[in-house]
């Protein structure tokens, strides 16, 4: 826009003094200088910025959804290219919808391998009605995107594989509901269950909170949509060039180098104590709550590729997770002194095996986990039964 505006001033210019010949002369050659300039900057811009994201492309980690897409195609080659690429779509294309205090929910959908009701719930094989019907064995199952199941088809959730183990086991009739959300962790779940417990009529007998992952991504205790939110509210919605400038390949290079990812280390062990602190407040209030209501609790503590040591490929793939670690580290000395309580199950360790056995990316579970998961958590749900 600068440069066709110079441009259309200069030959304004140019033609109004068309008459005087010698200035004509200096005009003009003013004129090649500054068109050669702009000219020659504007490629240097754009070429430098090009060149930027070579680097940038190298340094950054491949989106979710591509991770899966690699993944797939290596450790389980026989999957129909097609339907994979129907599952990213359903599993990835999704924006979510807002929803009052916890700020944002899984959008109600309708698809070949994911699909979620009105109310905000991932449907399982055979998924009970809703409203719940208070004479059958209702579970609420609460987590953040590996609960949900990202990457995995509806029948292979961890909330949908308890509820098959569950009516296997007790003969009866158990209606499980998957109330697992992209980035949710405890803080969210808490608001919630408390949100679901004064809307229903009918009784939830047992709601399960399988955590760990996204409460050490999490510093400020906010949603993702939080601070979007904030700038509505305050009326500090509004484009500006420095907001357009960080969206260059070459700033956001800059901003890579200058500010780079701290790794969970002693360093930052006063973080993860904090929110490891503010998990089991959370856990508490649960429990409260709960035992005013006569709802069982079951709270789970879930794997990750990176404790207790990395697995192969996942050292440098921590992120927004840098804390989790050494989280995790604090979080197993309190589980084995017994202040997590009788209610709390330890899975942090079961994922010793291969990543292409456990993962359909960098932290979403295969199948195969989901399935070993959820027997582990179904074998403690009939021990509180």
């Amino acid at each position: 826009i600068c440069y066709t505006a110079t441009l259309t001033y200069l030959f304004e210019v140019h033609r109004m003094i068309g008459r005087h010949k010698k200035l004509q002369t200096t005009v003009a050659r003013v004129y090649t200088i500054l068109t050669s300039t702009i000219g020659a900057s504007v490629i240097l811009f754009v070429l430098v910025n090009l060149l930027s994201l070579i680097p940038l492309q190298l340094l950054t980690p491949p989106p979710l959804s591509q991770q899966v897409k690699d993944k797939w195609g290596q450790c389980f080659p026989a999957e129909n290219s097609q339907e994979l690429a129907v599952l990213l779509s359903e599993t990835w294309g999704r924006p979510y919808r807002y929803e009052p205090y916890v700020e944002h929910m899984e959008r109600s959908f309708q698809g070949t391998y994911v699909n979620i009701s009105d109310q905000g719930f991932r449907y399982v094989e055979n998924q009970g009605p809703w409203p719940p019907n208070k004479e059958k064995l209702n579970i609420f199952v609460f987590g953040g995107s590996t609960t949900f199941g990202q990457g995995i088809a509806d029948n292979q959730t961890i909330p949908s594989l308890i509820q098959k183990l569950l009516r296997n086991r007790l003969k009866k009739e158990v209606n499980v509901y998957n109330f697992g959300a992209g980035h949710f962790y405890s803080t969210q779940e808490l608001i919630l269950f408390e949100r679901l417990l004064s809307k229903l009529e009918v009784p939830i007998h047992i709601v399960i909170f399988l955590d760990g992952l996204n409460d050490f991504g999490n510093t400020q205790d906010q949603s993702p949509v939080a601070p979007d939110l904030e700038k509505v509210i305050e009326g500090r919605v509004r484009y500006s060039a420095s907001m357009l400038l960080t969206q260059l390949p070459l700033v956001q290079l800059i901003i890579h180098f200058k500010y780079p990812q701290t790794r969970a280390t002693v360093e930052n062990a006063e973080a993860a104590k904090m929110i490891l602190k503010r998990y089991h407040k959370n856990k508490r209030i649960i429990e409260s709550i709960a035992n005013e209501f006569n709802i069982k609790t079951l709270f789970v503590w879930q794997p990750i590729p990176w404790y207790p040591k990395p697995a192969e490929g996942m050292q440098n793939l921590m992120g927004d997770f840098r804390y989790a670690k050494k989280g995790y580290e604090l979080a197993h000395q309190v589980f084995l002194n017994g202040e997590f309580g009788p209610n709390f199950l330890w899975l942090a360790e079961e994922s010793t095996q291969s990543q292409c056995d456990l993962y359909v990316d960098s932290i979403h579970y295969s199948p195969k986990l989901t399935q070993f998961l959820a027997e582990k958590i179904s074998n403690k749900l009939l021990l509180l039964l």
